[in-house]
């Protein structure tokens, strides 16, 4: 199975077929993509720009992750020019009108909404024995396909790769050339030669860079179920990416000043974005769902509906969380994966539960599922109230 290789996403293209894989790696993020109810106009809260790319199909997960770092290296950098600015300006330049303030900080913060292709991944510290799959014996047919594929990344179950070879690959002390480790390390910034900070640079471009220097040193493992496996720099333990989940990462700067009303702490971020998902899960007339004060994420009836998993950098967050409005679930197998890494509480999604509550009530009525476009639409206004801020295309 080559890198790009979709058959994972054949059963939930049966169930999904408007569903396409989006493979090019100089895709744009569409900033005229409509969104109805999210404002273009001016306004005095903190502005924040919203990437809605839903509807390029779905997206995978080194593109979007090559998108987040180029959007954080740029901030990193337009952050310690501001610094060095301020530190050589007079008093009187640093007294500037309030609306002036707010709309330097407009061009900044940034929210990206998108659909992944299947993958799992496991966060910076996560076990890589909550990969299931690994206490298994290969299917003898699963061996076979594999052995008749062009071999560029590491396949579980093929005689050439030995469980060793895999674990080390996924393991948390791995790095560099080799593994399948996502995260930006010398050799990888390196290889990418400064052009994610060069704002001359296109953004896009800087995204076909960076993935491909990402794709000449990092090559992810393959689970049984052929679905691609990365380690990569966020809190929390093994889950699933894929078709009918809305992804969101918000990239805030938790350091802003009064213009804002954000709390340089990650703690309160995390119960910040818990409280957005639980306020759009109500909108849509689920009202017992709840966070654990344990384990992160939000649950309902003990499953857990949306997985959070964050990591900053100078304070300013990347990767974010997923809600599952109508994924394939069977992803979350225990045959496949412990999710989450918590034991004995399983995987649920808006369309699962809206189906089991009108089973139960015994209606006749149609089950409306709610569309990925109407939850992402609810997610930015709630982030909106919640944040106290206005998300802008």
């Amino acid at each position: 199975m080559r890198r790009g290789d979709n058959s994972a996403l054949s059963k939930q293209q049966q169930r999904h077929p408007q569903h396409r894989l989006l493979f090019s790696t100089s895709c744009t993020l569409d900033d005229n993509n409509p969104f109805d109810g999210i404002h273009s106009a001016p306004s005095r809260r903190h502005v924040v720009k919203l990437y809605n790319a839903l509807d390029q199909g779905l997206m995978h997960y080194e593109t979007s992750w090559a998108w987040q770092q180029v959007l954080l290296s740029r901030r990193l950098q337009s952050k310690q020019a501001k610094r060095l600015q301020l530190s050589s300006s007079s008093d009187d330049d640093n007294n500037k009108d309030q609306d002036d303030v707010v709309c330097e900080h407009a061009n900044g913060d940034c929210v990206l909404m998108l659909e992944h292709a299947p993958v799992y991944t496991l966060g910076r510290g996560a076990d890589e024995n909550h990969l299931t799959f690994f206490q298994q014996e290969p299917h003898p047919s699963l061996v076979e396909n594999y052995n008749n594929i062009e071999r560029t990344s590491t396949y579980y179950g093929t005689d050439d790769n030995s469980m060793e070879s895999i674990r080390w690959k996924l393991s948390r002390k791995a790095r560099g050339p080799g593994t399948a480790r996502l995260s930006m390390d010398r050799q990888l910034q390196d290889s990418f030669l400064g052009c994610h900070t060069d704002s001359n640079i296109p953004i896009h471009q800087a995204v076909k860079s960076l993935q491909k220097a990402v794709s000449e040193q990092v090559t992810p493992v393959f689970a049984p179920n052929r679905v691609p496996i990365y380690r990569v720099e966020r809190g929390g333990e093994v889950t699933f990416h894929g078709p009918q989940q809305l992804v969101v990462y918000p990239l805030l700067d938790l350091q802003q000043d009064q213009t804002t009303s954000y709390k340089q702490d990650l703690h309160w971020y995390l119960r910040q974005i818990e409280t957005v998902i639980i306020q759009t899960l109500q909108d849509f007339g689920i009202h017992n769902a709840t966070r654990d004060e344990i384990n992160t994420g939000v649950w309902v009836n003990e499953k857990k509906v949306a997985a959070v998993g964050i990591s900053s950098s100078r304070w300013i967050t990347t990767h974010g969380f997923a809600l599952n409005v109508d994924p394939d679930l069977s992803f979350f197998d225990t045959s496949m994966i412990l999710p989450c890494g918590v034991d004995g509480r399983g995987v649920t999604s808006i369309a699962e539960i809206m189906r089991e509550e009108h089973q139960n009530e015994g209606t006749k009525t149609v089950t409306m599922i709610p569309s990925m476009q109407q939850v992402a639409y609810r997610i930015a206004k709630n982030m909106e109230k919640v944040f106290e801020i206005k998300l802008q295309q």
